[in-house]
């Protein structure tokens, strides 16, 4: 492994337009269950984010804990542009309504569950910038702080598949 890739878009329920200040969201920002992966475990959660297969499931998804990435650049483009990546078009910074996070898998440590990887990190501050031009939002991006470390070093651990 070295990247995976995510194509989002601005409008997603994933809020990738604040990505500046607040990294990337997974669904569950808009009223997920936060305790549903420990309460029906790990492997079937993902079955579920990965293929929903009754109504009920589907709903889940709507608000899963799960972001989904793609070892494929490709593939990332053809989510961030609705399935037409041959409209997508280079913009000037802050005008962007289509994104491609990368990330780079060289530090994932591979757990005991097959297929499920740790990262440990700590919040890097000095990657904050303003979602906008505009004074009070150049202001409010020095006062960005993380809800787990509070704005310390701390170093976090997330896992995933």
């Amino acid at each position: 492994m070295s990247r995976i890739y995510r194509g989002d878009k601005r409008g997603n329920s994933t809020l990738p337009q604040l990505y500046r200040t607040e990294g990337i969201h997974s669904k569950l920002i808009n009223g997920g269950n936060s305790a549903y992966v420990s309460q029906v475990g790990l492997a079937q959660a993902i079955k579920v984010h990965v293929s929903p297969s009754s109504s009920v499931e589907k709903i889940l998804r709507s608000k899963s804990s799960f972001l989904s990435f793609s070892l494929d650049f490709e593939r990332a483009k053809f989510y961030a542009a609705d399935q037409h990546p041959r409209l997508l078009n280079p913009c000037d910074p802050y005008k962007e309504t289509r994104y491609i996070f990368s990330l780079d898998t060289n530090d994932f440590i591979e757990t005991r569950d097959q297929g499920v990887f740790s990262l440990k990190y700590e919040c890097d501050y000095e990657l904050v910038r303003p979602n906008a031009l505009t004074m009070p939002d150049v202001i409010l991006s020095g006062y960005v702080r993380c809800r787990f470390c509070k704005g310390g070093r701390e170093e976090s651990t997330d896992c995933f598949s």
